[in-house]
């Protein structure tokens, strides 16, 4: 009887411990699977077993079954297993570490303001290059400009819905079409559509020539 409560408390902390984890709904056990299948890079391999296979496991009304929609489905998650997933978006946290690419993009962009363009190139975007007098007004540039690249990104205050890269836009109609970044972005209260050339997503101030 004295080494009942002995053997009970490791089970009472264990209870207390697993109780903090977060509970998972039915419907997400059920389909906790796609989760881990598309992290580890291997959901498109099984999606296309099951089409090669789809008699075993459904109908010929079922859409795996189909001819044209099976093959185009397993095929269209080809793109989504090749993207790296550090981390999930949870309860807890409103967005998570950004990829290595975003990383390395936010690095290019802060070391815009330190480098020196060649005299041959000519400004572009409208900017005028000034020499004393205009270097205060370069830098508040170039710290805006930084500010809103970053916003292109995902962050804690907007959602992005969608992005294109190499949308043309004409300013005038003697002008060329302008190749830029079309991304759509969701806050709060509002969506928001937004436009950049290609030579500011690149950490470029003059014109490529």
């Amino acid at each position: 009887r004295k080494n009942q409560p002995n053997g009970q408390e490791p089970l009472k902390r264990q209870g207390s411990a697993t109780s903090k984890t977060p509970v998972l709904t039915p419907q997400a056990i059920k389909h906790i699977w796609v989760r881990t299948a598309l992290i580890e890079k291997v959901l498109d391999k099984i999606v296309q077993y099951i089409v090669d296979n789809c008699s075993k496991y459904y109908e010929k009304e079922a859409l795996l079954a189909d001819p044209v929609c099976g093959p185009i489905l397993a095929s269209l998650l080809v793109g989504p297993c090749a993207l790296e997933y550090t981390k999930l978006k949870t309860a807890d946290h409103y967005w998570t570490d950004p990829s290595a690419d975003e990383l390395v993009q936010r690095h290019r962009i802060h070391g815009v303001h330190g480098r020196q363009d060649s005299p041959s190139k000519r400004p572009a975007l409208g900017i005028r290059k000034r020499h004393s007098s205009g270097s205060t007004s370069e830098d508040r540039f170039a710290a805006s400009a930084r500010e809103y690249v970053e916003s292109l990104h995902q962050n804690s205050r907007t959602h992005l819905l969608y992005g294109k890269n190499n949308v043309l836009v004409q300013p005038k109609d003697d002008l060329e079409a302008i190749p830029g970044y079309l991304s759509l972005h969701q806050s709060a209260d509002s969506l928001t559509l937004k436009w950049t050339p290609n030579q500011l997503m690149n950490g470029t101030l003059g014109d490529s020539e």
